[in-house]
């Protein structure tokens, strides 16, 4: 299909002869702009989120029982047993009552002493 019919071109003006036109070079400053462009991307989005990523990898290898964490669920609670086959963590959330999660749904250990404040808080407003 012919976009631009013969019909409507000017009378006199002679066509253009393909041999004599040049090739476009690629204009480089697109290259580099884009090249720019992935270093910051990488910079400041893919790097820092990688280094988190190996930060939380290795504090979910460190856990161990007796560790205080919240789950990705929002529950504080105390490791009481870890199954490494399964990667499945037992918590103890209040006393008497421990669920099992995986691993995985660890969000961060805490620092020690913070499941008995939780505890303590609980009680408080109970009363």
């Amino acid at each position: 299909m012919n976009l631009f019919p013969t019909a409507f071109a000017e009378e006199g003006v002679p066509a253009a002869d393909p041999s004599q036109v040049a090739p476009a070079a690629p204009d480089m400053t697109f290259f580099l702009l884009m090249g720019l462009a992935f270093v910051c991307f990488y910079l400041f989005v893919l790097r820092p989120g990688n280094k988190k990523n190996k930060e939380r990898a290795e504090s979910l290898k460190k856990l161990e029982v007796g560790d205080e964490v919240l789950t990705n669920g929002g529950l504080v609670g105390k490791i009481v047993k870890i199954n490494e086959e399964q990667g499945i963590l037992t918590v103890e959330i209040a006393q008497g009552t421990q669920v099992k999660i995986n691993r995985q749904y660890v969000v961060s250990p805490l620092p020690k002493g913070t499941y008995d404040e939780h505890k303590v808080e609980a009680n408080r407003q109970k009363k």
